[in-house]
This record gives C-alpha cells, structure tokens and sequence, in this order.
C-alpha cells in the first residue's frame, strides 16, 4: 500500500470519527473526547519512538480531528471558525504529501455536505473555496518538500567540506 494511500485512509478515518462523535450522543463531550485524545496523543509522542513519518501522519491526523470538530460542533459550514479548514490544508500539505490536501478538502466538503443541505450562496462560496484553495496548498507543498531536500544536501556538502577541511589541515 502506497505512503499517500495510508495517509488518506487514516485522515478519512479521523474525519469520519468527528462527523461520527459530533452526530451521536456524543456530541456534548466532544471537548472531553478531544482532551482525552490530545492526553493520548501527548503520551505517544512522549512515550514512543516514532520515524518522523508517522510522528507527522499522527500530528496531521490529530489537527484534522481538532479542525473538523469544531467547525461540526458549532455549525458546520456558518461556523465561525470554518477558516481553520484553510489553515488545515496548508498543513496537511507541508506535513504529509502535498496532493493529502486535496483529498482533505474532497473529505471535508462530503462531510459538510452530508451534515447540512446548503441553503445560500454564501455557503456554496464558502465550500467551494476550498477546492479552489488546494492548489495553493499543494504548490506550497512541493516548495517545501523541495527546500527540505535542498536543506538535506546542503547540510551534507557542508559536513564534506569540513572533512576536506580537516585533511588539507593535517
């Protein structure tokens, strides 16, 4: 199974359980579920050895539960706080790989979709500007992926200059 494919499984995963909490009868501890997983997820950083990737994929998959509880909690596409899902997409980009935002947007839009009808133009404005938003956050991906590798092989010149340093020394 690819790495982007894991990814998008378990961002779907996270997404469905806040639709799925924010739909039952759990809907009134929504900020003690969210506690008790930030406890959690504090303790798995903390506790365990972790490649970077999965420390992302679990720092992505944490901020997507956290994002999309709160925008289904207090209204789903009117609530206030729905420009976190801007923010969402930008990270999921630089953490994971850059096309997880679009699929993070494709998932965010089913669940609004299937959470309330929409009923203005306001709304289908709103929904429609994150698709229109995820190039940006894909592109800045890239960007960043390429600078990180840049960063890589600029940090493994410098370690060979020093050894060329060290020999014309001696």
């Amino acid at each position: 199974m690819s790495l982007e494919l894991l990814h998008a499984i378990v961002l779907a995963s996270t997404l469905g359980l806040s639709y799925v909490i924010s739909q039952s009868f759990l809907r009134p501890y929504d900020l003690q579920i969210t506690a008790i997983l930030f406890i959690i997820y504090f303790i798995l950083k903390r506790k365990t050895q972790l490649t970077k990737h999965k420390y992302d994929l679990l720092d992505g998959a944490m901020f997507t539960f956290v994002v999309a509880n709160i925008i289904l909690s207090t209204n789903g596409i009117d609530s206030p706080f729905f420009f976190l899902c801007y923010f969402l997409l930008f990270t999921l980009a630089m953490l994971l790989e850059p096309t997880i935002s679009l699929f993070a947007a494709i998932s965010i839009i089913a669940i609004i979709l299937i959470d309330q009808p929409l009923g203005s133009f306001n709304q289908v404005i709103k929904l429609l500007s994150l698709p229109l938003m995820t190039p940006f956050s894909m592109m800045l991906g890239q960007e960043y992926e390429k600078n990180q590798q840049l960063r890589k092989k600029n940090e493994e010149l410098e370690h060979v200059r020093e050894e060329l340093e060290t020999i014309i020394e001696n």
